[in-house]
């Protein structure tokens, strides 16, 4: 297990990339950790109890988690530079660092050399990005789910890169998109946003409609995209006694299988799984191959059931246009977005005019603090006891 920096002992911070190095008894370094852009900033004495009572609290973050389930020393920060991790910091920013702050490229070529040295990192994909071949590391840990902006940095005529790249991704974020997909499911059965309506006008709607409403025991659920974060919803599905259809690239064993499925089937075989779903819920990397995956009329399937698209991935499957058109056409009943082609959606949308459509700002499942806490304490251990790591980036594959 690994032996944490006792508190007396300074932890360097050069970028805001904090610099763990646990000492073995014969005085070698066994593990270098910088942590990318996750700090108590100097500037923040005299704010504590304003960062205290946000969602984002020191207690909450890597170092306090390491303590409190890994060792039982605290680490002492030593905070000299700072620049904004938006993943870690997000709702902070207006007091977080205002005046210290650093934009990444302001930085100096030796304030990155701890970081440029340091065995395993942990940091968002787009800051971390322009350093990709600079980089001494064994393993980087990523904030995000998606990794797009670390495969584009991939330049294919050099050599692979020498280190593995882990992403954000598994039961934290399995929970919550799996919230995000039941409540939406039950608001839509129930009609939500018209008792709202009637809410909003003071009227007591009651009628035929809302007493007929279905439960997710009637529903079949069909899910694009079998990860770690798919197989979670499916199970928390299958708590509600739902039918759980499932597509994935390549159909497994069936001693293999996920138990909580109950159909699979293959990409060619999507238009079955269309024409037998409730709810269709699309949870897709956005790679070469699934760009406009649900576009053109491969949605015409849903017709005959009047399916629900549910986008919850990326934007990247289907476009604004096929949207519309699905829903114009008659062949799906509405739509519940999460993520869009282009992000912010513009005001300009047709999408914020269709009733059939609810219109969410890509946060069915964000990162948060904590839980990039409780991952990387796990994922540290795995690494220090020489242990597979979960959620590996495989460029190849583009996710």
């Amino acid at each position: 297990m690994l032996d944490w920096p006792a508190e007396d002992e300074e932890i360097k911070l050069a970028n805001a990339l904090v610099v763990l190095s646990s000492t073995s008894e014969d005085g070698e370094i066994e593990v270098q950790i910088s942590v990318g852009m996750f700090c108590k900033h100097d500037s923040m004495d005299g704010e504590i109890d304003q960062w205290e009572n946000t969602s984002l609290r020191v207690d909450d973050c890597i170092w306090t988690v390491a303590k409190n389930e890994v060792v039982s020393k605290e680490a002492k920060m030593a905070v000299c530079k700072s620049v904004l991790m938006p993943t870690l910091f997000y709702g902070c920013e207006e007091w977080v660092c205002q005046e210290k702050h650093k934009e990444l490229d302001a930085v100096s070529d030796a304030e990155l050399q701890p970081l440029k040295e340091a065995e395993v990192i942990v940091a968002d994909c787009n800051l971390l990005a322009p350093y990709l071949y600079q980089l001494n590391a064994k393993w980087i840990q990523g904030t995000w789910a998606g990794v797009e902006p670390l495969l584009n940095s991939i330049d294919s005529s050099k050599p692979p890169l020498p280190y593995q790249f882990t992403r954000f991704s598994g039961r934290f974020f399995g929970i919550a998109m799996a919230e995000y997909v039941v409540s939406n499911i039950v608001n839509w059965e129930r009609d939500y946003k018209n008792v709202y309506r009637g809410q909003c006008e003071g009227i007591w709607i009651k009628d035929k409609v809302f007493a007929d409403y279905r439960t997710i025991s009637d529903l079949t659920i069909g899910i694009l995209g079998m990860g770690a974060i798919g197989k979670h919803v499916s199970q928390v599905l299958k708590g509600f006694d739902a039918q759980v259809w499932a597509m994935a690239r390549t159909i497994p064993e069936p001693k293999d299988r996920c138990p909580y499925v109950d159909e699979y089937r293959s990409v060619s075989e999507l238009p079955d799984l269309l024409q037998n779903c409730d709810y269709v819920v699309a949870m897709l990397p956005a790679t070469i191959e699934t760009n406009n995956f649900l576009g053109g009329d491969i949605l015409k399937n849903c017709e005959l059931k009047k399916s629900v698209l549910m986008s919850v991935g990326r934007g990247n499957v289907i476009s604004e246009q096929d949207i519309v058109k699905s829903i114009e056409n008659g062949w799906i009943s509405g739509a519940i977005l999460d993520v869009f082609a282009q992000e912010p959606l513009p005001k300009t949308s047709l999408l914020w005019k269709i009733p059939q459509v609810i219109i969410t700002p890509h946060y069915a499942a964000t990162t948060r603090g904590i839980d990039v806490a409780k991952l990387f304490k796990e994922n540290l251990e795995k690494y220090c006891a020489n242990q597979p790591l979960p959620n590996i980036v495989h460029v190849n594959k583009g996710y």
